[in-house]
């Protein structure tokens, strides 16, 4: 079954898209946040690539887009807890 992602993954969906991540962790973690939704596991994965970034001559945009994934995790975090655990977190 294909999960609809909420107002808060899609947003998290597209600042993973404006990252310099590898495309094959990109390409998989849009896939299982569209198919089964974001999860604790998949966020320390993320968060984790977030510090390993290359900055190069990009690197305040890099920056800037990493504090914003960030935010929006934290806001997605915010909304599940408080949605009475609507969703699974693994």
């Amino acid at each position: 079954m294909t999960h609809k992602p909420l107002k808060e993954e899609q947003k998290i969906i597209t600042a993973i898209e404006k990252l310099p991540f590898a495309a094959e962790d990109r390409t998989a973690w849009i896939e299982t946040i569209q198919k089964f939704g974001l999860n604790e596991v998949l966020v320390k994965e993320i968060m984790g690539k977030i510090a390993t970034l290359p900055r190069g001559e990009d690197e305040l945009n890099v920056a800037r887009s990493g504090a914003e994934l960030n935010r929006l995790i934290q806001s997605w975090r915010l909304s599940t807890n408080l949605g009475g655990g609507k969703h699974k977190h693994t």
